[in-house]
This record gives structure tokens, sequence and C-alpha cells, in this order.
């Protein structure tokens, strides 16, 4: 039921009614999609990272509603490392690791704000390689895993699809240890070594893969060179929170 005295209510009053209700709309996090353009002779260019927001409903509700809403949405802004999540994508995995890893390369002034980093399942199996940049990461705080589904079973380097190919409004949800304990991860395929060929076959819950991976990062970053800022001496262990999600 509508309140019809609501047009009644002085200005101030319902400015402050529609701001509300703008702020409670927005999700906690918004979620940008890294991404590169095509290289350039021998150089990979980074593309400018962008987020693009959720629509509100105050856009249509009605005129005045609308007139607040657009004084501070758009449609598309920059990335805020303070306050978004960054997603990578299995294919852009390895340029992420190289333009924060490599020396010589001039590292963005983003990359030492990253709050929350969000891998495709693909990236996290690869994720050997991410102790290597968490040096320069001094920020992070957390670090998600995002499954293809939200249930059933996967294969280990299947890769989640981004809605929209991460060129509209991108979400995630955060899935319970209920959902991760009934999901399994699958392998099966060669590994390839110097000393011939190995096959991998196994199959586990997503927490216990979970629990994997973070043991895994705990491990390389223990042996790496130089002990990244999210280390807990004391306790000898990352200081990062660790979680499951999946796209919406």
């Amino acid at each position: 039921m509508g309140f019809s005295l609501f047009s009644h209510l002085p200005p101030e009053l319902r400015r402050d009614i529609w701001e509300t209700a703008l702020g409670s709309s927005s999700p906690d996090k918004e979620v940008c999609v890294f991404s590169c353009a095509e290289p350039q002779l021998d150089r990979t260019l980074l593309e400018e990272l962008k987020v693009h927001q959720a629509y509100s409903t105050l856009l249509w509700t009605c005129g005045e509603s609308r007139d607040i809403a657009l004084e501070s949405w758009a449609p598309g802004r920059s990335f805020d490392p303070d306050s978004d999540i960054l997603y990578i994508g299995g294919d852009t995995f390895k340029t992420f690791i190289g333009k924060l890893c490599f020396p010589g390369n001039e590292i963005p002034e983003w990359a030492g704000r990253i709050r929350h980093l969000a891998l495709d399942l693909r990236t996290a199996s690869a994720g050997h390689l991410l102790p290597m940049c968490l040096e320069n990461m001094n920020s992070l705080e957390t670090i998600s895993i995002v499954f293809p589904q939200s249930s059933g079973a996967m294969d280990l380097h299947a890769s989640a699809q981004v809605p929209h190919h991460g060129k509209k409004h991108v979400e995630t949800r955060v899935l319970s240890t209920h959902e991760t304990d009934a999901m399994s991860i699958e392998a099966d395929y060669i590994f390839e070594t110097y000393m011939g060929e190995h096959p991998i076959q196994w199959r586990k819950s997503a927490t216990m893969y979970m629990q994997e991976v973070i043991s895994g990062l705990r491990d390389i970053a223990l042996n790496s060179e130089n002990l990244p800022a999210c280390w807990d001496k004391e306790n000898g262990q990352l200081l990062l929170e660790f979680e499951a999600r999946c796209f919406v």
C-alpha cells in the first residue's frame, strides 16, 4: 500500500527518504572484471578498470526520486580498490600476475589498495603464482574463489561465465558452507613432467578443495623469498579471509 501523503511531506524530509532508499538498494560490494586490451608488440596494455553499477529502482519511481538518484548514480564509474571486488578470470590471470610481479614493470597505484580479490575456479588451481604478487598487495584482506555454479559437480579447470561478459552490472553472492559441502570438484587429466606423464584423478567437496587452496597458498608464501604484508609472523599464517562465491 502506498503512502498517499508522501507528496505533502517537507521537501527536505522527502529527499532524506529518497537518499536513504538509494543507499539501501545498492549492493554492499560492486564487482570489477579485470580485462586487458589486445597486445601491442610485446606488451599487453591494461584497460581502464570500470565498475558497471546496478540500476536503482528510484530511477523509475517518480520524477523527484529519479532526479535525486541521478545526482550520485551513474551507469559506470572507475574501480575503487578500497571497496570493490576485483575479479580475475582464467584468461587474464597471467597478465595480472605479470603486471604485478615482473621486474621493470610499472605497478599500478591501485594494486597496493586492493582489499578484495576474486579468483575464477580455474585461476585458483594456478594459485601457486599468486604469492609472488602478494608482496605488492599491501591492503589485501579477502580472497574469494568464484565457482561456475552453486550446486552439483564441476571440473577443476571449469571457468565461471561472467554475466554480460562484464560489460554490464555484475553481482556475486557468498556460498554457504552447506552449499560448498554439497558441491564437488573433479579432476581428471594428465600432468606432464620431464619424468613423464602422471594421471591425476580425484573428487572432493568444494569445502575441502578451498581448504587445500588456502593451505597451499600458506605454504608457498612461507617459503617465498619475501613474506607478504598479509603474513602473521606470530601464528605463521596469512591474515586473509577466504570465501566461496558464485555469479548471480
